[in-house]
């Protein structure tokens, strides 16, 4: 009974704080900073791995995507599910709050329907550009959950991603820059968070 009681007041207290982080406006950091630098980690190596792949032996894109990028995905989820299940367990992130739950799932449900839908169209339609868009769109659900300044991140790669798309960019440099280009968008959106978390601590 004492046990129910003290979990109700910790879903009580949960529920005030996010009430609190709301209407003062204040981000909710769901993530440690490190799962960026570990997704901007996957990204360089992943994309110097299909790089080399694809120069010594013509590797092609469905072949790319099982040997490399889905490994990438895969480690990258569980550094991040690691990431927030520490966040949680410190009490950082309130968990049982409807619209944070909520928003939540939608990026979650979002992030899975858009990932299915770019392995099956890839062989026939990524080009730098749209890599580079579909990088920037996890920074989207990040700058509207967590932190809001992070739309800048997200609007320098979505800017990047159309100038390529415009200019028609292809080839393996273009793929090449493009995948460095993200590495460094994710290690900066790292570097971006952890300063805003120092600040925020005081």
């Amino acid at each position: 009974m004492e046990e129910k009681e003290g979990e109700l007041e910790k879903r009580v207290q949960d529920i005030r704080a996010i009430r609190e982080l709301l209407a003062e406006g204040k981000d909710i950091p769901l993530i440690q900073p490190w799962a960026f630098f570990a997704w901007a980690l996957l990204a360089g190596a992943g994309t110097l791995a299909h790089y080399l792949l694809f120069r010594d032996n013509a590797i092609g894109i469905r072949s790319a995507l099982a040997s490399v990028w889905l490994p990438a995905l895969v480690i990258g989820s569980i550094v991040e599910g690691l990431s927030f299940a520490i966040r949680a367990s410190k009490g950082d992130a309130p968990l049982f709050n409807r619209r944070l739950g909520g928003a939540i799932l939608t990026c979650i449900a979002s992030m899975i329907v858009i990932a299915a839908i770019a392995i099956r169209l890839a062989p026939i339609a990524m080009t730098p550009g749209i890599a580079i868009l579909l990088a920037a769109l996890p920074l989207v659900f990040y700058a509207q959950i967590c932190y809001a300044s992070l739309f800048i991140e997200t609007f320098v790669g979505i800017a990047l991603g159309l100038a390529f798309e415009l200019a028609g960019a292809r080839g393996a440099g273009f793929y090449l820059f493009g995948g460095a280009f993200i590495a460094v968008l994710y290690a900066v959106s790292g570097i971006h968070t952890m300063s805003m978390e120092k600040r925020r601590r005081g």
